[in-house]
């Protein structure tokens, strides 16, 4: 299911969109303005945390409700999952995640 012209979401994620309440709106979102991590097998995960809450409110964005939501997203920007992050896990790692 694609969300956007950049963006398509696989099975697994819808369902966790779902399961966890994460607005399938906000995905676009989580992966505009999170923090990018390197989150293993090629994948990158985008972080709402207190710097991406802060970047986006310099651009008139008010993100406080998806703090600490994350989305997993592949190589060839699909989304395979969404979950609470309430801390960066230890398996991610610091980088610039490959945005393009």
């Amino acid at each position: 299911m694609r969300i956007s012209n950049v963006l398509v979401l696989t099975h697994h994620a819808r369902k966790r969109i779902q399961q966890r309440g994460i607005p399938q709106a906000a995905i676009q979102t989580i992966f505009t303005f999170g923090t990018p991590h390197h989150a293993g097998k090629g994948c990158v995960a985008y972080h709402i945390d207190t710097k991406a809450i802060q970047k986006a409110k310099h651009d008139g964005h008010d993100l406080t409700e998806l703090k600490n939501t994350a989305c997993i997203v592949a190589e060839n920007r699909v989304v395979v999952t969404v979950e609470h992050a309430t801390r960066k896990p230890r398996k991610w790692s610091n980088g610039n995640g490959g945005r393009s």
